[in-house]
C-alpha cells in the first residue's frame, strides 16, 4: 500500500472512532513511522 493510502486509512480510523483492538491489529503491520505515529495518535484521541 502506498503511504497515502495508510495515512487516509488513519484518518479515517480516527474519524470512525473505530475500537482500539482494530487499530492496535494495524500496528501489527509494518508500517512507516508516520502512519503508524498517526494511528497512535488516532488511539489516544479514541481514549486508548
Amino acid at each position: 500500500m502506498k503511504k497515502e493510502a495508510l495515512l487516509r486509512i488513519a484518518d479515517i480510523l480516527k474519524r470512525q472512532g473505530i475500537q482500539r483492538d482494530r487499530l492496535e491489529a494495524a500496528l501489527r503491520q509494518p508500517l512507516p513511522a508516520e502512519v503508524r505515529t498517526r494511528v497512535l495518535a488516532a488511539m489516544a484521541e479514541a481514549g486508548g
